[in-house]
């Protein structure tokens, strides 16, 4: 999935992107870009894979999200949901990346972060697994091998759902995700990682934008099918900064990461970008919409960096 650029922090989710929305694409690919968060400047035109996006277009955050991550996870108009920012935690430059990594969870306790209720994870797994994806973006901009070794820990071994979102100054670089557990958590991260370095919608992440990256880790919960019947009582269950949202038809799937709320914080006004970004009236109720719900933990690694060597 992709996300979008500039997201702010928020509670319980990290930050969302300022992108508007994004078309949406087929729901058959668990894994698109573009569904964390909203695309920057306008509707951009739908890329391959994005379930965001029609059809043969484009897989579509965290996040992001939109994140408001298109990758839109994260998350993202708005991949966070306005709470209060992480609180660093680890090392800050413990990692061989010499990033400085913060975390959902409590800084310096083995207490779960408020992650998926298949994995949860401990501070140190969450810094790990934003390692993991930090390293993947090193040696690809190396041209290095980028196949890593399995993790000692159980539950970053079992199978996740994550979004990678790439940031330089707050301005997105790329954001993509998958909706669905279908691989070991810490290959779904590292993979995602190298394919949000392509983000269609975005240029290509370069050397140049090493020393200044940003790099954000979302686990995804396993989506909670909502069972509700129109709009109104959609808008009574949501619970702004803590819920991620995928909407599909059968046809179309759009989701926004819980840290899109940062920037939409009106329920009815994430409702309404998210059916924009997903090819629907906003404001209306699509015949055989259905709905689910879940949430993330994020982890960031951020800049500054080392020189590649």
């Amino acid at each position: 999935m992709n996300a979008e650029p500039d997201r702010p922090d928020q509670p319980g989710t990290r930050r969302a992107s300022s992108r508007a929305p994004h078309p949406a694409t087929p729901a058959p690919d668990p894994t698109a870009p573009g569904t964390g968060h909203p695309s920057p400047g306008g509707t951009p035109p739908a890329a391959p894979g994005d379930p965001a996006a029609p059809a043969p277009a484009h897989s579509g955050g965290g996040p992001a999200g939109s994140s408001d991550a298109p990758s839109t996870p994260v998350g993202a108009t708005p991949s966070a949901d306005g709470a209060a920012p992480p609180t660093a935690a680890g090392a800050p430059r413990g990692a061989p990346t010499g990033g400085q990594v913060a975390s959902t969870g409590r800084p310096g306790s083995d207490r779960p972060a408020a992650t998926p209720d298949s994995h949860v994870l401990s501070e140190a797994e969450g810094i790990e697994l934003t390692r993991l994806a930090v390293e993947t973006v090193r040696r690809r901009l190396l041209d290095a091998d980028t196949d890593v070794a399995p993790p000692r820990s159980p539950a970053l071994r079992a199978h996740g759902a994550s979004f990678v979102t790439l940031e330089r100054r707050g301005r997105l670089l790329g954001c993509i995700g998958t909706l669905q557990a279908v691989r070991p958590l810490f290959r779904d991260v590292t993979r995602n990682a190298t394919r949000a370095m392509r983000d269609p919608r975005l240029p290509p992440v370069s050397v140049d934008d090493w020393p200044e990256l940003d790099v954000e880790v979302s686990v995804l919960s396993p989506a909670e099918p909502m069972r509700v019947t129109g709009r109104e009582q959609l808008l009574a269950l949501l619970r702004p900064g803590v819920d991620g949202l995928i909407l599909t038809d059968g046809t179309r799937r759009a989701t926004f990461l819980p840290a899109v709320w940062a920037k939409l914080t009106d329920p009815a006004m994430f409702l309404d970008r998210l059916l924009a970004k997903g090819g629907w009236p906003a404001g209306g109720w699509p015949p055989g919409l259905a709905v689910s719900r879940y949430r993330t933990a994020q982890f960031t690694d951020r800049a500054p960096r080392p020189a590649l060597a």
